[in-house]
């Protein structure tokens, strides 16, 4: 359920307009991609190699790897077409003037099963207005959609409550309405074509190490376990560039401003995760507080920075008596995004990434064989 700031239920609309989800095509095209993938780790013939051998890395389990990852690739293709294809029909729909009747900061809450509960602070904007004598009600600021962050508060600002402002509708189907019809805000073309070839320098890498990789090593490295080295070389490479930008990060949030916050509750969490195959029973501590910049309200329950904290019912417990519910504290803030907020900064936490990032590194020399 969406909630406004103070944990109400969100305003329902008189007649709500489309929301933004999926197409019914795309949603199809979808279940298409997972029904094979699913017939075709239970057909036989895949599984003897019959058919595998006239694919690229058919008689590997990196096959096997790809086709699971193919459903998260076509999500994003997906995803991506189909906003594509909206931002071209949006260029030729209708225009009117719409009121603004809501404008204001909406908590929002998502969780997944075992994982801590994530809150979004993002700006809530509706508007009115009349085509063919029908009051229309939208939500869709942008066909980008706006989920908060740093645009939260320009947002706001630009449609406050009783402003009269443009909106654009699909005449076919005037719930189908948004009040921005270009792409996300801070998208170029430039951006586009530079996330695209790092995306394609990234997969021709992958692609490298794994056709050829191996291959290279053995020719250098006549006693070296070469899938060993590709891989450990690999992870340790990305856990590297992963601990640079959390350090970065890291360095930066201490500087962050802070500004007086309450705690809206605090509690011992219980739940599972898996650890090694085994189910393990764990707990966090679970404090969610309230606080305010620049005149609009936030919620958050990060408690470190760019971290979760759980551990022992005793940590757990710990954390949560340093944080009594309606006990005021101090909240540091980015403050280019005064959603993004937390309580500590631990900032020797990163270094453990380091660590593993020269064990792995470690692990591709010695498995080059050289002290063989």
């Amino acid at each position: 359920m969406d909630l406004d700031i103070n944990g109400k239920p969100a305003a329902q609309a008189t007649k709500q307009g489309a929301d933004g989800s999926p197409p019914a095509w795309a949603l199809a095209t979808m279940i298409v991609i997972i029904g094979a993938v699913v017939l075709v780790f239970s057909i036989e013939e895949f599984s003897d190699g019959a058919i595998r051998s006239h694919v690229p890395f058919g008689n590997s389990d990196f096959f096997w790897v790809g086709l699971i990852f193919l459903p998260l690739v076509a999500l994003v293709v997906l995803a991506t077409a189909s906003k594509l294809i909206e931002f071209r029909q949006a260029q030729s729909w209708s225009q009117t003037t719409a009121k603004i009747v809501r404008s204001e900061m909406q908590v929002k809450r998502h969780r997944f099963s075992g994982e801590q509960e994530k809150i979004e602070n993002v700006p809530a904007v509706e508007y009115e207005f009349v085509v063919g004598g029908a009051k229309i009600r939208g939500r869709r600021i942008g066909i980008g959609d706006d989920a908060g962050g740093a645009n939260s508060e320009a947002t706001l600002s630009h449609y406050p409550l009783g402003a009269n402002v443009t909106v654009y509708y699909d005449p076919a189907d005037p719930t189908h309405c948004v009040l921005e019809r270009g792409g996300p805000k801070g998208v170029t073309t430039g951006s586009l074509i530079s996330t695209l070839a790092v995306l394609a320098v990234f997969a021709g890498t992958i692609y490298w190490l794994i056709a050829h990789g191996p291959a290279f090593i053995e020719a250098r490295f006549p006693h070296a376990e070469a899938p060993v080295v590709v891989f450990a070389g690999a992870f340790g490479l990305a856990v590297l560039l992963f601990f640079i930008a959390a350090h970065r990060y890291s360095k930066k949030a201490a500087d962050w401003p802070s500004v007086r916050g309450k705690i809206v509750s605090s509690q011992v969490e219980k739940f599972q995760k898996r650890v090694d195959r085994t189910l393990t029973t764990s707990y966090r501590p679970t404090v969610e507080y309230a606080y305010s910049v620049h005149g609009l309200d936030y919620r958050s329950n990060q408690i470190k920075v760019g971290m979760e904290v759980d551990g022992s019912q005793a940590y757990a417990a710990k954390v949560c008596a340093r944080y009594p519910a309606g006990g005021e504290i101090d909240v540091h803030y980015d403050p280019a995004n005064p959603s993004t907020s937390a309580l500590e900064n631990p900032t020797g936490a990163t270094w453990v990434l380091a660590l593993v990032a020269a064990a792995c590194f470690a692990l591709a020399v010695w498995q080059l064989g050289i002290f063989k």
